[in-house]
């Protein structure tokens, strides 16, 4: 399946599960979904890590053997997560108007070091609970376990985001001039 053929396809389902209710509906493992409720709740000031995790769980998911942790072809066994994202998760979440970056999540300083995400890793993601969440969530989804229920709870979450968001205008009639007039 294509990238953008996939992200359609949990979009679509995730739309058909959220309906007008404004919550979140999944069996997700509470731990994970904590962490990330805290990446939703930092989603507008720091695109920069939801990219990057839904491109590492979109990457995952159609690359299972892929360890996801070493984003940069110049790390041993790596593959290159910014050029994935520029030409698919991005064009993608501008498309469905969620929180997206200008070209992709690996142009800031804090994620595009050459060093995996694991444990270890020294980026400056700030604040630190973002970045435990950042990098527990990245563990998870190296393990490749639930990675359609992470996206289906991360676009629940961003459908509800941007749908909060959205203002009903009144609709204008067509109204003759006279009427206008007497306005």
């Amino acid at each position: 399946m294509e990238p953008t053929e996939f992200l359609e396809k949990i979009y679509n389902e995730s739309m058909a599960v959220v309906g007008s209710d404004n919550e979140i509906k999944s069996d997700l493992d509470s731990t994970i979904a904590n962490h990330l409720l805290e990446i939703l709740g930092r989603s507008e000031s720091a695109k920069a890590v939801i990219t990057v995790i839904l491109t590492s769980s979109v990457y995952k998911k159609l690359n299972p053997d892929q360890d996801i942790r070493n984003h940069q072809t110049s790390i041993p066994n790596g593959y290159s997560g910014r050029t994935f994202d520029s030409k698919f998760i991005t064009p993608f979440l501008k498309s469905v108007k969620f929180p997206a970056m200008a070209e992709s999540g690996w142009l800031t300083r804090s994620l595009e070091q050459k060093v995996p995400y694991d444990s270890n890793y020294s980026g400056a993601i700030r604040p630190d609970s973002l970045k435990t969440a950042f990098l527990q969530t990245i563990d998870f989804i190296q393990k490749g376990t639930d990675i359609d229920k992470l996206l289906s709870f991360l676009f629940q979450g961003l459908i509800i985001q941007r749908n909060a968001q959205q203002i009903d205008l009144a609709r204008p009639l067509n109204l003759p001039i006279a009427t206008i007039i007497d306005l």
